[in-house]
């Protein structure tokens, strides 16, 4: 008997428990389809930042900010983004817009030292403000990297560094990435390679204008100091070069990427501008459907100097100048100067770069000479030819003549 009330007992606790655990079952079925509580957030739509600045990243780590989107709508948010893009890889694949126009009211401000991601302007501006940083690559952004992007973003100000004042530009001071739809209006000043949007272009600039006052010793340009990549459908309204400067170039100041491309050669570096032109100072690159309406160069005045280029030796096509130029020597509507033109290699001397000129001097001359003594050896075969043909002419002739006579008699 007690058996079986213990067996009753049993069956009745494990009873309990299947039921405990069956009201457990439809918590658990259901609990993927329920509404996320309030303030929690979701797989599918993942954290958002915009509106916020991102002041560093949570774990230290580069690359967290890939595909995330900040808003910028103030000069203190402009600061806090610029004092972030002192490491390149903060930026890489974050997208900022800014919102409003920022109107520094003419102070100093620090530029962004290096941005890889996509800034869109949205059409607003940056203004009132200067940039008067020490040494080279200056500009509203220093650097813009490989794959980096500046948006339709229209820009307002002064840009006058001291120093080496090498890479210098109204935007950006070196750019490998893209400037597409963006406008300068202010002043640039510079000594080498100093542009109207970009100093030193690695990279695309497209659909671009610039107003003002550019001014540089070497490579000046409304658009673009020294190109290397391609600028396309820019317009330039500024005045490059318009007036005399008398500054020297501080070569203490100077390391080898700054001096490549000036003529070492030329006595009259130190003393006058060169490489001047409305849309580039020097193009090794593109430039295409551009247009100059403002005056570059001054009267009697530096080298090269060009409506549209100072010097190029890339591809130019299709471009208009409608502005006057003014210069000493190499003066020209669309460009100063244009290839074929000798380039010192930094690697080589001047010694072993004039021998092999004079190598290649002697091998044309050689082949010359060899071309001379073929032709001579054919006109020699021509005229001993010519001579054999009239003298059996001549021998026939004379001969007919012979028989003909002897007939009559």
């Amino acid at each position: 008997m007690k058996r079986n009330k213990h067996f009753l007992s049993a069956l009745l606790a494990l009873v309990c428990v299947l039921t405990m655990l069956l009201s457990l079952l439809p918590v658990a079925a259901f609990a993927d389809d329920a509404a996320p509580a309030e303030g929690e957030e979701t797989e599918e739509e993942g954290p958002s930042n915009e509106g916020q600045l991102i002041i560093g990243n949570a774990d230290g780590s580069a690359g967290e900010n890939e595909g995330k989107i900040i808003s910028i709508s103030s000069a203190e948010e402009f600061r806090d983004f610029s004092l972030n893009c002192r490491s390149s890889a903060w930026s890489i694949g974050l997208s900022v817009n800014l919102t409003e126009d920022i109107d520094f009211g003419g102070r100093a401000i620090m530029p962004v030292p290096s941005f890889s991601g996509t800034f869109f302007g949205n059409g607003h501006t940056i203004k009132n403000f200067s940039c008067g940083s020490n040494g080279s690559h200056q500009g509203l952004f220093r650097y813009l990297e490989e794959g980096g992007r500046i948006v339709d973003l229209q820009v307002s100000g002064s840009i006058t560094p001291s120093g080496s004042q090498s890479s210098v530009g109204g935007i950006v001071g070196t750019s490998r990435g893209t400037v597409t739809g963006c406008s300068f209006s202010g002043t640039v000043t510079g000594l080498i390679s100093v542009g109207g949007i970009v100093g030193e272009n690695l990279g695309v600039i497209t659909r671009c204008e610039s107003a003002g006052s550019i001014s540089g010793k070497h490579f000046a340009g409304g658009i673009a100091g020294y190109n290397e990549g391609t600028i396309r459908a820019c317009t330039n309204r500024a005045e490059v070069n318009i007036e005399v400067r008398d500054e020297a170039i501080d070569i203490e100041s100077l390391d080898i990427h700054d001096i490549i491309g000036i003529n070492l050669v030329s006595a009259e570096d130190k003393d006058t501008v060169s490489d001047i032109g409305g849309i580039v100072g020097i193009s090794l690159g593109l430039v295409d459907a551009c247009t100059n309406e403002g005056t570059v160069g001054y009267q009697h005045y530096g080298y090269n100097v060009g409506g549209i280029a100072g010097r190029q030796s890339g591809y130019l096509s299709q471009c208009v100048n409608n502005g006057t130029v003014f210069g000493r020597k190499d003066v020209g509507g669309i460009v100063g100067q244009m290839e074929p033109y000798l380039i010192l290699d930094d690697s080589a001397s001047l010694v072993d770069e004039i021998e092999a000129l004079q190598s290649a001097m002697n091998a044309a001359m050689g082949n010359m000479s060899a071309a001379s003594e073929s032709l001579g050896s054919s006109a020699r075969q021509v005229s001993d030819s010519g001579t054999n043909i009239a003298s059996h002419y001549t021998a026939k002739a004379i001969d007919n003549g012979s028989g003909a006579a002897e007939a009559r008699e």
